[in-house]
């Protein structure tokens, strides 16, 4: 599963994953990340204390707009609505300024969380819930003629990838951000790249 940020180790397995913290009948790392199963974090409202976290946490359910700036990116005026088409962009900044903020201010993030192969089951679980969602916008936009087929593209894998990193993050209680940046947004920012190439290929007018 997607491991604790260190500090934590102190407290019960139990107090940190809830019902995903069952180890008789647990499947498997990967298998409970991408489950999901205890919903919210243990501490979530603890968290919200935290400004940049609630920042954080606004960004991502901004970022989810996307799917009106892919629908957007479809039509030959949506030079007409600039503002939707440049949001993503705006959001997208506002998040990785957060992130940097926290990593700066973050007692618990250590450079090693970065390296650690335990994180890449949350890059699993992102994609997996990103999937779906992705697709569907996807196959909405390929029913058109679209005219901005890369970008267009992007925003729809980008749409899917956010709800993914926000379902993740209000999960998993981890808040190293070497290991959030590395294991979250890293494959967030190239799965958007993935879009472009998959926009490209898929959506023609």
């Amino acid at each position: 599963m997607c491991r604790p940020s260190l500090g934590l180790s102190d407290a019960p397995a139990a107090g940190r994953f809830g019902a995903l913290a069952r180890p008789s009948s647990a499947p498997g790392p990967s298998a409970q990340c991408v489950g999901c199963r205890a919903g919210l974090r243990p501490d979530a409202w603890d968290r919200m204390a935290s400004p940049l976290f609630v920042l954080e946490i606004i960004s991502l359910i901004l970022l989810l707009s996307c799917v009106m700036a892919s629908t957007l990116a479809a039509y030959p005026d949506a030079y007409q609505k600039p503002g939707w088409l440049r949001a993503p962009y705006a959001l997208a900044t506002l998040l990785a300024l957060t992130c940097l903020l926290q990593l700066l201010t973050e007692p618990l993030s250590r450079p090693q969380d970065a390296t650690d192969i335990h994180g890449l089951s949350c890059s699993v679980a992102i994609a997996a819930v990103a999937i779906l969602p992705s697709a569907l916008v996807m196959h909405r936009l390929g029913r058109g003629a679209v005219v901005h087929p890369m970008q267009a593209g992007s925003l729809a894998l980008r749409t899917g990838l956010a709800l993914g990193c926000l379902v993740v993050r209000l999960h998993e209680v981890n808040d190293s951000m070497f290991h959030v940046l590395t294991w979250h947004y890293l494959p967030t920012a190239l799965g958007a790249g993935l879009g472009v190439w998959l926009g490209r290929r898929i959506l023609r007018w």
